[in-house]
């Protein structure tokens, strides 16, 4: 084997100050993104028990479950989507960082939830909808 001896170097106050600083920040950051994965894993786990408490307390019939996703959590996944993404626009905008692609998304879940709601009510306006006499 070919090898060399390295040349010692000294650093400076400086260079070693910005070296720690940047493994501290680093560090910190990892944290903030493991934290943001645990939530996100109890948030999916929470979501899916009460899912599945919700269909076993509709005895798991087929029809009511296509229609509560249907006619419920669509509907109110948008609005709420909707509304998260226009509130982090928002903040993206004020602290000075692209929002523009945050407003499009947002926007397009208002426009999805609108022509949702305007097909549902014209089946049942026509009768050809699932609604009650």
């Amino acid at each position: 084997m070919k090898s060399e001896k390295s040349v010692k170097r000294e650093f400076t106050n400086e260079e070693a100050t910005e070296v720690v600083t940047d493994a501290l920040h680093l560090a910190r950051m990892q944290q903030k993104k493991e934290r943001r994965n645990a939530f996100k894993i109890l948030a999916v786990t929470a979501i899916t028990l009460i899912i599945i408490l919700y269909f076993d307390t509709m005895q798991w019939q087929t029809d009511s479950i296509i229609f509560t996703i249907i006619g419920v959590v669509f509907p109110l996944l948008c609005l709420c989507g909707f509304i998260v993404l226009l509130g982090c626009g928002i903040w993206r905008k004020i602290t000075g960082r692209s929002s523009g692609q945050t407003f499009v998304f947002s926007f397009a879940l208002l426009l999805i939830l609108i022509i949702f709601l305007g097909l549902f009510f014209a089946a049942g306006i026509t009768g050809i909808g699932p609604v009650p006499d």
